[in-house]
C-alpha cells in the first residue's frame, strides 16, 4: 500500500472516530450520574435542623431532624442508588420553604426556591449539570395560608418554577423530575380550617398549571427528559383505599384522616406567644433571636404545628401507640411508612423513565 493511500485511510478512520461520539450523544438520550433535590419539609432530611442549631424539629418527638417520625423518602432514595447505582444525591430542601418570597410579616419564613438553586450553584456553577438529575417538589407552603386571587397566586408559583427549571437548563440541565402537590385540604390541619376549600382550590389549580408547563418543556426541548410524578393521586388512592398499598408494600395503615400526634390541635393552638419559646441558640447560627423566631412560628402552620407536638411531648403528651398505621405523622407531615412507600413509587418511576450512567 502506498504511503499516500494508507494516510488518507488513517484519516477517514480519525475523523470516524471522532465524529461517531457526536452522532452516538445525539441519537442517545441524557443519562444522570447524581441527583440534585429542592423542596421543603416534606423532602428536607435534616437541614433546616441543622440551619437553625437544632431548634426545629426537634427530636424527640421527631426523628433526627426530619419532620417525620423516622427517615423520609429522600433517605430511602439516597440509599439506594448509591448502593445500586453508585450515585450521590444532593438535598437542598428547607422546611418553610416557599417558591415565591412573601414576607415574613405575613407569616412566612424568608427561604425560597431561588435562593436554595442559588446556594447550589455557588458551589457548582462550574460543574456539568447535564449528567445530573433534578428533583423538585415543593409549593405548598405558598398556599397553606390561602389568597384573596387564586388563579395569580397559582400562576405565580408556577412560573417560578418553570423560570427556575429554565434558569437551570441554560446552564446545560437536561434532567428534570417534577412532583406536583397532594391536596393541602385533605390533611388534618385542611379539614379544619375554614378555607378549606380554597386550599383545595390552590392545588387543583397548581396541578393543572404545573401539568402544562412540564408539556410545554416537552414540546420545547426535544433533548430534555422532565416529567411529572403525580403525587396527588397517589395520596387520593391512598387516602381512599388504603388497602392497596398495604399489599403491595406489606404495610398496615388502617388510619387516613386524623394523626399520630392528636393533643390538643385547634385553630387557637397555633397562636403561640413569644414569651412561651424558650430555646437555646448556638453560635449565632439562627437568623433570627427568639421572639422574631416564635412569631415567625406563630404565623407558619407547617412550623407551628411541629412546634405544637414539640410542645407537647415536652409536657408528657405522648403519640399513638401505632404510627406505622397512619398515613399523618403531625397534622401536615407524612409517617415514616408512608415516605417508604413514596421512596420506592419515586424510585421506581425514576429507573423506568430515567436512565443512570
Amino acid at each position: 500500500m502506498k504511503y499516500s493511500t494508507f494516510k488518507f485511510y488513517l484519516t477517514q478512520l480519525c475523523l470516524i472516530v471522532l465524529i461517531f461520539p457526536l452522532f452516538a450523544r445525539a441519537d442517545s438520550p441524557p443519562t444522570f450520574n447524581k441527583i440534585v433535590i429542592f423542596g421543603d419539609s416534606l423532602t428536607d432530611n435534616g437541614n433546616l435542623f441543622l440551619h437553625d442549631a437544632g431548634i426545629l424539629p426537634k427530636s424527640p418527638p421527631y426523628f433526627n431532624g426530619r419532620f417525620s417520625n423516622g427517615d423520609v423518602w429522600t433517605d430511602s432514595l439516597d440509599l439506594y442508588f448509591q448502593a445500586k447505582r453508585h450515585i450521590v444525591s444532593e438535598n437542598y430542601a428547607l422546611g418553610g420553604e416557599t417558591v415565591i418570597y412573601h414576607s415574613p410579616i405575613e407569616g412566612f419564613v424568608p427561604y425560597t426556591l431561588s435562593a436554595s438553586v442559588q446556594g447550589y450553584l455557588f458551589s457548582a456553577y462550574f460543574q456539568d449539570k447535564s449528567h445530573v438529575l433534578y428533583i423538585i417538589w415543593i409549593g405548598a407552603n405558598d398556599y397553606v395560608e390561602g389568597a384573596t386571587d387564586l388563579d395569580q397566586l397559582s400562576t405565580n408559583v408556577v412560573n417560578q418554577i418553570s423560570d427556575t427549571i429554565q434558569h437551570l437548563i441554560d446552564l446545560g440541565a437536561e434532567n428534570f423530575l417534577v412532583i406536583n402537590l397532594p391536596d393541602v385540604a385533605a390533611t388534618p390541619y385542611g379539614r379544619i380550617q375554614e378555607k378549606r376549600e380554597v386550599l383545595a382550590t390552590l392545588t387543583r389549580l397548581h396541578n393543572k398549571k404545573l401539568s402544562s408547563a412540564i408539556l410545554k418543556f416537552q414540546r420545547d426541548h426535544k433533548n430534555l427528559i422532565i416529567h411529572e410524578f403525580d403525587m396527588n393521586h397517589f395520596f387520593v388512592e391512598l387516602m381512599e383505599k388504603p388497602d392497596t398499598y398495604n399489599k403491595q408494600f406489606n404495610v398496615n395503615i388502617t388510619d387516613t384522616q386524623s394523626s399520630c400526634w392528636n393533643g390538643g390541635y385547634t385553630l387557637h393552638a397555633l397562636a403561640i406567644r413569644p414569651e412561651e419559646v424558650n430555646i437555646p441558640f448556638a453560635n449565632g447560627r439562627v437568623d433570627f433571636d427568639r421572639d422574631q423566631l416564635a412569631a415567625l412560628i406563630s404565623k407558619v402552620p407547617d412550623l407551628a404545628v411541629v412546634y405544637r407536638a414539640m410542645e407537647s411531648y415536652s409536657l408528657g403528651l405522648i403519640a399513638c401507640e401505632n404510627p406505622d398505621e397512619f398515613v399523618f405523622w403531625d397534622h401536615v407531615h407524612p409517617t415514616r411508612v408512608v415516605h417508604k412507600i413514596i421512596s420506592n413509587l419515586i424510585i421506581d418511576y425514576i429507573n423506568q423513565y430515567y436512565h443512570a450512567q
